[in-house]
């Protein structure tokens, strides 16, 4: 068939519509891709053009693509594969692929670990009770309904059924249902009288015969064929999911799975799990028509464990596996479950990396009894080393005497990897391969530890612009630009020895730290070094590029206690090295500090006015983008000197974090901001709903009494904790997660909102965000402002959908312009603050403000 008339019949099936979320592929014989949908880089990262004229085998993990590659040859076919993004990571998706016409369709599927994790536990927990009612199997029919209550608690299906086969008179396949569960709001089926003798041959041909074969049948009714949506459309069926019974090599009849509320995509965990259900039912019905064959059956069902890739354990007190199944053997690299038990005779000793591990998984258990999602690190029998996570539980007799340990393992080495890798890429410029500014602030602190406990250790930093850089990437473009960052990189590496470490601040700035000198003489050699590289001219795309470098110099000799006083005075000495002329550099000494002598000045100021009560709170709106209402305000302090007038924050915040006055601060905001709201309350009714955002600074978060004043705060004031929301910066929430994590669950259980500020600033915290009761994501004013390029687009709507996915909701700061607006409503952005609708406002009129209750848009 060719593209013209495939492409027909895709218009045709809607599956070019604008926004449609799978990715289309249309593809040849051999199979090259012939032609792709214009989601392809959205999806996967790939252009369009780096798909057309490709080998599907390129974009799949080459142990599966014999199982893919026969699912080619089908007409219709349905299955889990995994494929490969530009980065080359390797996602787990649902593949649709139409033979006839060449056509393949792919969902990614979004995994929740902790969704996922709790899915496992509570299909697992169900197996074990069916296992029990299939022991017993009193009554054929009774315990067909509770199996069917059991899987729908556990599965969330709004309706699940058995149907048994029979035969009429003509020897014609027929079927009835014989159970059924519904959940709330869901019309009971098992009365139709349509449901009972159904004949395949007349409706379901294609199942009766993807079913007599063992296999499933799952997917969006709406894909399904005319045919068969005409009688399932009527029971308002918009997903299903069909596994046969298969009893004595006989097709028995079905479970049925629907979904009648959303277009649920079923997950292959979630199939496998499913599946050993319907084994079990063949094995008891097979016990119940075969007592004499009980034995045989009972171990037959126990297997059906084995056919899952989760790993099923039981172990003794004293650390010895007394049951397994093969999934974990296979996960340790034991060809079985009997070679496993055989070889490890001592958990603790054998198996984990650090023999500790065991004796904190039993303390934990005299605990809490059950330990979930703890993760580890395990030898396999080869010799190599991966990560689990691990589900345990103990079990008590009836005289309540600790018998053994059971759970489950699951291998997360892939995991991992990836986010070590994500973790990487954080922490390192993607230009240059070097560590970034984030990662060389922190070895700042470790040098500064150093100093502190060992008074002949010595350090200097070294900061680096280079001049006239900018002149390249505007007379040359910034292709050129970024080479020649790569090889100034190269060179600057060059003159250092192995325990110096060369960093990229970003832009064309460097920051080098010299380690454990002797002298300042060392820095200064490294300076003269980093001078004369540069004297040749680079090579680049036929040009001869001359640049040369402005150096700042500082060391350990000035005593540092802050990493941001050592970068702060290196800059000022690179900026005194740049006004010395090109190519120079300088030393920063105390006739430099100069320039700080006005901080110091401001520091001095601002203690008077804390004690003077000069500090004001302003109130900015924050509204809902679509209806334009005021949902609440974010208290922001303002400072105005009786001589030198109006203070910016921008001035006096930073000094007041350096010196810790912001901890005072903080709580006078804290304590202000309760006070007004409480007040606009008993003014105006319709305030009751209206929230204040307080920023929480780093000293606030670290105090010890902090979730008593809080409470203590809310009481006196009778607010209640969903009328605040607390802002924490995302590098204060990191550090945070680092030391005390337990602080933001207690904030959470006083009831207060919590929001991180400035998202996207720090370095990544993807990898533990979903842990944490975080209620709302405020975007940093920079990314609204460059919304203008598509990058900047993009970042706003990852953040977007990655607050959305977990459940929060967004705040985009610093909104100006009407366009930012209508971008911001048509990315699904909910709520907003800036110029464009108010500046901050004192509390009259903002008072002024709520009187009025109009929109702001």
């Amino acid at each position: 068939m060719n593209f013209e008339k495939r492409e027909n019949k895709l218009k045709s099936e809607q599956m070019l519509e604008e926004n449609y979320p799978d990715l289309i592929i249309c593809y040849e014989k051999e199979p090259v891709i012939l032609y792709c949908s214009n989601n392809s880089q959205e999806i996967l990262g790939y252009p369009i053009e780096e798909f057309i004229g490709h080998h599907l085998v390129n974009f799949f993990e080459v142990n599966e693509w014999l199982k893919i590659k026969q699912f080619l040859q089908r007409e219709k076919q349905t299955f889990f594969a995994k494929i490969k993004n530009k980065q080359g990571h390797y996602i787990d998706s649902l593949i649709m692929v139409n033979s006839q016409y060449k056509i393949m369709r792919i969902n990614l599927q979004v995994p929740n670990k902790k969704l996922h994790i709790e899915q496992q536990k509570s299909y697992l927990s169900t197996l074990f009770k069916i296992q029990k009612q299939l022991l017993l199997f009193p009554d054929q029919y009774r315990s067909y309904n509770r199996i069917v209550q059991l899987l729908g608690e556990c599965s969330g299906a709004d309706r699940v059924y058995i149907f048994e086969n029979h035969r009429d008179e003509s020897k014609q396949l027929l079927m009835s249902q014989k159970a059924e569960f519904c959940a709330v709001e869901i019309t009971p089926e098992i009365d139709n009288p349509r449901l009972q003798n159904l004949s395949y041959q007349d409706w379901f041909p294609r199942w009766k015969t993807i079913l007599k074969k063992g296999e499933i049948i799952f997917g969006l009714v709406r894909d399904f064929p005319v045919k068969e949506r005409e009688i399932l459309e009527p029971q308002n069926i918009l997903s299903i999911l069909i596994i046969p019974i298969i009893f004595q090599d006989k097709f028995w009849g079905f479970i049925g799975f629907d979904h009648c509320k959303e277009n649920h995509i079923w997950g292959q965990i979630e199939i496998e799990l499913l599946t050993t259900v319907a084994t079990g039912i063949a094995l008891a019905l097979e016990r119940k028509e075969v007592e004499q064959a009980f034995q045989k059956s009972e171990s037959k069902y126990t297997n059906m464990f084995d056919n899952i890739s989760l790993g099923i354990f039981q172990t003794s007190l004293d650390g010895r596996f007394l049951n397994t199944n093969r999934a974990l053997a296979k996960i340790y690299g034991y060809d079985s479950p009997e070679e496993l038990i055989t070889n490890i005779k001592n958990i603790e000793q054998e198996l984990y990396l650090n023999p500790d591990t065991r004796r904190d998984l039993i303390s934990l258990l005299k605990n809490h009894n059950l330990v979930l999602d703890f993760e580890t690190q395990v030898y396999r029998k080869d010799g190599s080393i991966i990560w689990i996570s691990e589900n345990i539980r103990s079990v008590y007799n009836d005289q309540n005497q600790l018998l053994y340990y059971e759970g489950t393992v699951e291998d997360i080495t892939a995991r991992r990897v990836a986010e070590e890798r994500l973790l990487y890429g954080a922490l390192h410029d993607a230009l240059t391969g070097l560590p970034n500014r984030s990662w060389f602030m922190n070895k700042l602190k470790q040098v500064i530890l150093l100093t502190k406990k060992n008074p002949n250790y010595n350090y200097a930093m070294l900061f680096i612009d280079l001049d006239s850089f900018k002149v390249v990437n505007d007379s040359l473009g910034h292709l050129v630009g970024d080479e020649l960052l790569k090889k100034v990189s190269t060179k600057f590496q060059e003159c250092l020895n192995q325990e110096y470490t060369i960093a990229r601040f970003g832009g064309d700035e460097f920051a080098i730290l010299l380690d454990n000198i002797n002298a300042i003489e060392d820095a200064i050699k490294v300076a003269e070094n980093i001078k004369n590289s540069l004297q040749q001219p680079i090579l680049l795309k036929n040009y001869e590029i001359f640049v040369g470098t402005s150096i700042g110099i500082t060391s350990s000799i000035i005593k540092y206690q802050n990493p941001e006083d050592i970068l702060r005075d290196a800059d000022v000495a690179m900026y005194q090295a740049k006004g010395q002329g090109k190519g120079n550099y300088a030393i920063f000494n105390p006739e430099i500090q100069q320039k700080l002598l006005a901080r110091l000045e401001l520091e001095s100021y601002l203690r008077r006015a804390i004690e003077l009560k000069e500090l004001q709170l302003y109130y900015q709106p924050i509204i809902c983008l679509k209806t334009g209402k005021l949902i609440g305000f974010e208290a922001l302090v303002r400072w105005q000197h009786p001589k030198r007038g109006f203070v910016s924050p921008t001035d006096f915040i930073p000094i007041a974090e350096e010196t810790g006055l912001i901890k005072e601060i903080g709580w006078w905001v804290f304590c202000e901001a309760c006070q007004q709201l409480k007040q606009w309350q008993n003014q105006f009714s319709p305030t009751q709903n209206l929230i204040m955002n307080i920023n929480l600074s780093a000293y606030q978060l670290r105090e010890i009494e902090l979730v008593e004043k809080m409470n203590s705060f809310l009481i006196k004031h009778d607010l209640k904790g969903e009328n605040l929301k607390l802002e924490i910066t995302e590098t204060c929430f990191l550090e945070t997660l680092s030391s005390d994590i337990e602080i933001i669950k207690k904030l959470k259980k006083l009831g207060l909102n919590l929001c991180i500020d400035d998202f996207g600033t720090g370095y990544s915290s993807l990898s533990r965000l979903h842990e944490f009761p975080i209620d709302t994501l405020k975007i940093d004013r920079a990314f609204i402002n460059s919304m203008d390029n598509k990058g900047g687009e993009t970042i706003i709507l990852t953040i977007l959908t990655l607050a959305h996915t977990l459940g929060m909701n967004v705040v985009a700061e610093g909104i100006e312009t009407t366009a930012q607006l209508e971008q911001l409503k048509k990315l699904g952005c909910e709520y907003g603050q800036g110029y464009l609708f108010s500046r901050p406002l004192n509390k009259e009129k903002t008072t002024e403000l709520i009187a009025k209750n109009l929109p702001l848009i």
